[in-house]
């Protein structure tokens, strides 16, 4: 306890000494090694230590509290609201004894972040610097990613660091305690992230996006040649990534927020539609070129891999306990049924549905509402915020996916995706309307040209 509280003092020394900007850098710098940083030096506790983010979350917050807009005036009255249904049932969960902090972390404190985020006045350098900390955070841990898919010793010895135990049978097949680590046969990229391959996957999506919109933006956020390397570098291992952790989950978001913008956002159509039919190239022939890439997609497809045949009849399972049980278990029931038997509690693959069993319906409902209010939020600012298109198509993806996931609301991604709402809900940042301009240019029919600078 004594070497958390003086890291947790140290942060807080940092916190109180810097600008809000620095605090979001360090958040997002650290964010992705810091589940690997908590098991190595706490093993199964550093639950103190673990707040250390929450507490930056609330810093950002406060120093930002006195500045106004209208996401905070409109979207603050539900979170109040849900923030009372929240409480009711953390009582009701610490009365049955459950752990509660966990869920209470991931329902309380990313609604602070989207705010916060949504309020602080980037300028263009400060916002290519936060971006390229994001790609450089996560390129501290998806090193240990590709390590993991080249090295079968090393990807056993980090399996090991992180507790996931296995047997190795007579024919060499190994068999882990937690099947999530496998797919069809095959071993899964996870490299040193806690949460194993289906965070490795979901979290490489919102990086994937990330470092996708700096590079369709590339000219306007000004890289100079070395930053422009170190973001293909960031985001090439990010996809490769992404790819070899198998999550479904993570391809999906990836695949809806893009789709949805190539639909809606002509510009990006027009500048950004080359690159992304050159990835498609790419992965396609991945696909095909690569037995096990196609084997194990066209058998998610078909239902013949075990875990995608049985997301529907499990999903609709845990939906019947929930209309049987819809006045809520409190604040950590499913945690608990999820390691804990014939105790009458359900554990669902479905983030939503695990907060419905422990909310209640109302409860689900009030969440549901909140982000539905946030996403109308930023269509109303995709006409002054270049990123605004992104974040919208994107909360479709990540409200659609977490009916089937629960890694949307685990670390390190359920951070990474309220942060995007927030940035898309900044009205100061890739601000269309204040850097649009007039050039006259000479052309054959005398027009003016409207150009616009989105950073």
């Amino acid at each position: 306890m004594v070497l958390e509280l003086l890291f947790l003092g140290a942060f807080l020394f940092y916190f109180f000494r810097v600008s809000e900007k620095r605090i979001l850098y360090l958040i997002f710098f650290l964010l992705p090694i810091h589940g690997t940083i908590k098991y190595l030096v706490f093993k199964d506790g550093g639950e103190i230590f673990a707040v250390w983010k929450e507490l930056g979350i609330l810093a950002l917050f406060f120093r930002t509290l006195n500045v106004k807009n209208y996401a905070y005036t409109e979207a603050l009255k539900i979170f109040v609201f849900f923030s009372i249904f929240i409480l009711v049932y953390t009582i009701i969960g610490i009365d049955n004894d459950y752990r509660i902090a966990g869920t209470f972390k991931k329902l309380f404190f990313p609604f602070f972040l989207t705010i916060s985020v949504s309020k602080i006045r980037f300028t263009s350098s400060d916002i290519k610097m936060f971006f390229l900390i994001i790609l450089l955070g996560s390129l501290l841990i998806n090193i240990t990613g590709v390590v993991d898919f080249v090295s079968p010793t090393i990807r056993y010895s980090f399996r090991n660091i992180l507790g996931a135990s296995f047997e190795e049978a007579s024919d060499g097949t190994l068999y882990y305690d937690n099947s999530s680590f496998q797919i069809m046969g095959y071993d899964r990229v996870s490299g040193l992230i806690t949460g194993g391959p289906n965070q490795m996957g979901i979290f490489n999506s919102a990086i994937v996006i990330l470092g996708l919109f700096c590079w369709v933006n590339k000219a306007n956020f000004k890289f100079s040649a070395l930053q422009l390397w170190t973001l293909l570098i960031c985001l090439g291992v990010s996809t490769f990534c992404l790819l070899t952790s198998f999550s479904r989950a993570g391809w999906a978001i990836l695949l809806i927020t893009f789709l949805y913008v190539l639909i809606v956002d002509e510009r990006f159509r027009s500048f950004g539609l080359k690159y992304v039919l050159i990835a498609l190239f790419f992965v396609t022939a991945i696909i095909f070129s690569v037995p096990k890439f196609y084997f194990i997609i066209e058998s998610t497809l078909s239902g013949k891999e075990a875990s995608a045949s049985a997301r529907g009849d499990m999903t609709l399972d845990a939906l019947e306990y929930l209309f049987e049980n819809p006045q809520g278990k409190g604040l950590g029931a499913t945690d608990y049924a999820h390691t804990h038997f014939n105790t009458g509690l359900y554990f669902a693959e479905s983030s939503l549905i695990n907060f419905g069993i422990e909310l209640g319906i109302f409860g689900l409902l009030l969440l549901l509402i909140l982000k539905f209010r946030i996403g109308f939020l930023i269509r109303k600012n995709i006409g002054r915020n270049a990123f605004a298109t992104i974040g919208f198509g994107f909360l479709l993806a990540y409200i659609i996916t977490s009916a089937v996931s629960v890694n949307t609301y685990e670390n390190p991604f359920v951070y990474y995706a309220w942060m995007i709402f927030g940035l898309s809900l900044n009205t100061q940042v890739f601000n269309k309307m204040r850097s649009r301009r007039l050039i006259k240019k000479n052309n054959h029919n005398n027009e003016d040209i409207y150009y616009s600078r989105n950073i």
